[in-house]
């Protein structure tokens, strides 16, 4: 699935377009139940999105922002507390010449 949704953002944002991406950020890949729908066979996955998209041809990052632990007291989120610590939020601009540097 995830190679389909990456495909599907390559066809849909046009150049010079915007991707911003906002997730939980983990430090390694991880998998886990759905926490929403327990005693379903539902999983999230989590991982740095950004990366697939960092250092790729035409594709810039030109902001990132990084939460830690601020989040954590929220009402039903505290069963996560330790293993999603960040929230990162990253904002991408696909180019149709490369004239800007990534900053991130």
């Amino acid at each position: 699935m995830l190679t389909r949704a990456i495909a599907e953002i390559d066809r849909v944002v046009k150049w010079n377009g915007y991707l911003v991406l906002d997730d939980f950020l983990p430090d390694f890949p991880t998998k886990r139940h759905y926490h929403h729908r327990t005693g379903e066979p539902i999983f999230t996955y989590k991982q740095d999105y950004a990366e697939i998209f960092r250092g790729r041809d035409k594709i810039v990052c030109l902001e990132n922002i990084f939460c830690r632990n601020g989040w954590s007291t929220t009402t039903n989120l505290t069963n996560l507390q330790g293993l999603f610590e960040k929230i990162g939020a990253y904002l991408l601009s696909f180019i149709n010449e490369h004239h800007q540097e990534s900053i991130c």
